[in-house]
């Protein structure tokens, strides 16, 4: 994979996690955290929630983060 499509990947999985969010969070406020309905909406926030989970523990999200790091000269080691 490379760091463009790690960044694709991360960006899709933020957006689907923030509107699988969104849906539950406006079931609960409408007052309906019961059904086929709220059990759809948290099986999707779920899914969402291993994806962004995935994308965030790849092997590529170290590399991006350590290499930011580099680029503000310091070391990986180093505290932000």
């Amino acid at each position: 994979m490379t760091i463009e499509k790690f960044k694709a990947e991360l960006a899709l999985a933020r957006t689907e996690l923030d509107a699988a969010t969104a849906d539950v969070m406006a079931l609960v406020r409408a007052g309906r955290a019961f059904g086929e309905r709220w059990d759809a909406a948290i099986e999707r926030e779920r899914e969402a929630r291993k994806r962004m989970h995935w994308a965030l523990h790849s092997p590529l999200a170290s590399s991006v983060g350590e290499g930011r790091k580099h680029l503000a000269g310091r070391s990986p080691n180093q505290p932000n």
